[in-house]
C-alpha cells in the first residue's frame, strides 16, 4: 500500500519541467466576463494603473485627427480666405476630418489654390467612403480607372484604415458608372493598412473576396461588410473567415449568412483564440431580394458567438423561397403543434435588437399564437436587452390580375412582452396589433421610449 500511495503522490505533483502556455494564449481563451474581473482585481490591487486603462477608452482613442495645442496662426498657412486666414491647417483638417468623404472630395478638389494644400492632410484620408455613383464635383468618374486614380491621387495610401465601397451595378446595365472587379482588385492592393472594409454592389464577385484573402490587412480587419449579391460559392467566404481572426462587427448579405458560413466562422475566431469565445460584438444580417434568414440561424446564434451585444436582421424568412411550408410561421407552428416551447441559444450580453421583418412579405402573417411564441423566445433569450425594434411585416397584395386578399395582423399579448428585460430602454413595435393589456404584466423601470406604429 505505501508504495502505491507514494506513487499516486507523486503523480499529482505537478513536473517542473512541463510546458506552459504563453499568458496571451491562456488570456485569449478566458471568457469576458473572466477578463473583467481579473482587470478590475487588478486595477485595486495596484498591479495596473488607472491611467492606462484610461488611455484605452475609446473616447480617448476614436479621433482621428487631433488638433495640436497651439495658439490660431494668424494666417500664416493661407491668405485672400476670408475668415479662413485666421484658421490654421491643423485646425482645419480636423473641422474637414469630420465631414463625409464627397465634401472632402469637394474641399480638396473644386476649391481655390489656398485651400489646395489640405490634399496632403494625411488625416483627411483614412476614412474613405464611396457610395454608389459618387461623384464630386471636378473629381473623376468613379467607374474602375476613376478609382485608380482616386487612390494614386492620395497623399499616403498606406494611412487609409476604413473603405466603404459600393461598385455599383452589373457593366451593361442602365448605369454607366461601376467599378469593375478587377479595378477594386488592384486598388485594395494599395490600401495595406485598412482594419474596415465594406464591399457592397453587383461587380464584387468571388474574385474580388478570394483576393481580399490574399492581402496582408485581412489579418488586421475588426469591421468587414459583404453585401455581395455575385458570390454564391461558400468556401470563398470561407477562407477569408479563417484570415480574419479580430473581427468584431460583420454585415453578411442573407444569402452568406447561412448555417454554413457562420458555424466557419466561429470555428475559425474559436481557433485563432486558443478555442475561447469569439469576440464578435456587432451582427447585421442584410435582406438582398428574395431571400432572408432564418429562424433557424438565428436561433443558433447565441452558441456561435455569445459576445454578440448588437443583432440586426432586415427579415427572418427561410431561404426556401415562395414556399409557405418553409416559412418562419410554418416552423413555430410545428413547437406548437407539438406542444414544444420554441427557444433560441441564450444571448446573454445583447443590447440591441432590430428585426425588419418577423414574415416575408411573400409568404403567410404569422398568426397571434405564433407571434407570441417567436417574441417570447427572443425576449427570454436576451436578459439585457436596451434597444428593442421589431416589425411583424405585410404580405404583398400581389398583382391586379392574381390579387391576394390581405391578411389581418396578429395580435401581440401580454404573454409574449412579458419576457422584455428590465433593463430595456427603448421599444419600437411595428406592424402588429397590440392587445389592450399588452404591457399589464411588463416590468420595465428604464423604459425612456415607446414607439407604437400599425
Amino acid at each position: 500500500m505505501a508504495p502505491t500511495s507514494k506513487k499516486l503522490k507523486q503523480n499529482a505533483e505537478p513536473k517542473p519541467n512541463a510546458a506552459v502556455p504563453p499568458i496571451a494564449t491562456l488570456v485569449a481563451r478566458l471568457a469576458r466576463e473572466d477578463v473583467e474581473r481579473l482587470l478590475v482585481e487588478a486595477v485595486e490591487a495596484g498591479a495596473v494603473g488607472l491611467d492606462r486603462v484610461l488611455a484605452c477608452l475609446p473616447e480617448a482613442q476614436h479621433s482621428n485627427v487631433v488638433p495640436k495645442q497651439a495658439p490660431v496662426t494668424g494666417g500664416s498657412s493661407r491668405t485672400g480666405t476670408g475668415v479662413f486666414d485666421d484658421v490654421d491647417d491643423d485646425l482645419l483638417s480636423a473641422i474637414l476630418a469630420r465631414l463625409p468623404a464627397r465634401d472632402r472630395f469637394t474641399c480638396a478638389i473644386s476649391v481655390c489654390k489656398a485651400w489646395r494644400g489640405l490634399c496632403n492632410a494625411t488625416g483627411l484620408w483614412r476614412d474613405i467612403d464611396i457610395p454608389y455613383g459618387f461623384t464630386p464635383k471636378g473629381a473623376p468618374q468613379f467607374d474602375g480607372p476613376g478609382l485608380l486614380r482616386l487612390v494614386s491621387w492620395l497623399p499616403n495610401p498606406a494611412g487609409v484604415t476604413r473603405l466603404a465601397l459600393d461598385s455599383g451595378d452589373k457593366p451593361g446595365s442602365y448605369h454607366s458608372s461601376s467599378i469593375a472587379p478587377d479595378a477594386i482588385k488592384k486598388a485594395l492592393k494599395q490600401l495595406p493598412s485598412l482594419t474596415s472594409l465594406s464591399l457592397s454592389g453587383k461587380n464584387v464577385s468571388a474574385a474580388v473576396v478570394a483576393s481580399v484573402t490574399k492581402l496582408p490587412f485581412a489579418a488586421n480587419l475588426t469591421e468587414l461588410t459583404l453585401d455581395a449579391q455575385a458570390v454564391k460559392q461558400p468556401a470563398v467566404v470561407i477562407d477569408l473567415f479563417k484570415k480574419t481572426d479580430k473581427l468584431k462587427s460583420l454585415t453578411l448579405s442573407t444569402h452568406l449568412a447561412t448555417e454554413q458560413i457562420l458555424a466557419a466562422l466561429a470555428a475559425s475566431l474559436r481557433a485563432a483564440r486558443g478555442g475561447g469565445v469569439p469576440l464578435l460584438r456587432d451582427l447585421h444580417i442584410s435582406r438582398l431580394t428574395c431571400s432572408g434568414c432564418t429562424w433557424n440561424t438565428v436561433a443558433q446564434l447565441g452558441a456561435k458567438f455569445p459576445e454578440l451585444e448588437t443583432l440586426k436582421v432586415d427579415e427572418l424568412r427561410d431561404n426556401g423561397g415562395l414556399r409557405v411550408n418553409h416559412s418562419c410561421a410554418h416552423l413555430i407552428s410545428t413547437y406548437i403543434a407539438r406542444g414544444e416551447e420554441f427557444k433560441l441559444a441564450p444571448l446573454a450580453r445583447l443590447k440591441r435588437l432590430e428585426i425588419g421583418r418577423l414574415s416575408s412579405m411573400m409568404s403567410d402573417h404569422m398568426n397571434s399564437a405564433q407571434l407570441d411564441a417567436g417574441l417570447r423566445a427572443l425576449f427570454l433569450a436576451c436578459p439585457r436587452l436596451e434597444v428593442v425594434s421589431i416589425s411583424h411585416g405585410h404580405m404583398s397584395r400581389g398583382s391586379k390580375k392574381h390579387p391576394i386578399p390581405q391578411q389581418p395582423l396578429p395580435v401581440a399579448t401580454s404573454s409574449c412582452l412579458q419576457g422584455l428585460p428590465a433593463t430595456v430602454t427603448d421599444i419600437t413595435l411595428q406592424e402588429m396589433v397590440l392587445a389592450p393589456d399588452a404591457f399589464a404584466l411588463c416590468e420595465l423601470p428604464e423604459l425612456k421610449k415607446l414607439k407604437l406604429y400599425g
